[in-house]
């Protein structure tokens, strides 16, 4: 496979962006080409910077999300925001436009979960997030719910995956 770093305009058919607290990582692939973005500044590139208002803002447009799980992620955004003001909300905030939480009983999550890291079993498991979906799963017959919600909120935080539908035409 064909690695190079570059800054272009992104018209791949998939990109997966993580990135950690310090360095960002951009990896778009498609047939044999990926792309790096190495730091913030290259990011902001593609994206400008996110208020706490542009957060709320992605979250009351996504058509996906019930009015309790929205109730949910603006505490999280809430809680992030003012113990993290100044980390890089634009992952997130992508994310938040299309998200969607699905609810299941916490046998089927257990059973899902499996099939996902290779029929593997962890039983202790009461969510996880998709990230070429950009679906969080998580258990409706548990209490707490909210805290499983807030972890898998953090991979949405920290992943991406951008589907470029006219990059195969």
């Amino acid at each position: 496979m064909n690695t190079t770093r570059l800054k272009k305009k992104l018209t791949l058919a998939g990109i997966i962006l993580t990135v950690g607290f310090t360095k960002p990582i951009l990896n778009v692939s498609a047939a044999t080409v990926n792309t790096y973005i190495d730091d913030n500044d290259e990011l902001h590139n593609y994206y400008d910077n996110v208020t706490k208002e542009d957060l709320l803002n992605s979250l009351e447009i996504n058509p996906y999300l019930s009015v309790k799980h929205k109730e949910y992620i603006k505490e999280f955004i809430e809680k992030a925001y003012n113990r993290y003001p100044n980390l890089d909300y634009t992952i997130f905030n992508q994310n938040l436009k299309s998200l969607k939480i699905i609810e299941m009983n916490t046998s089927k999550i257990i059973e899902n979960n499996s099939k996902l890291n290779n029929n593997k079993i962890n039983k202790d498991v009461r969510g996880y997030y998709l990230i070429y979906e950009n679906e969080i799963y998580i258990s409706n017959d548990i209490e707490y719910k909210e805290y499983i919600l807030f972890h898998e909120l953090w991979h949405a935080f920290s992943t991406i995956y951008i589907e470029d539908k006219h990059a195969l035409k």
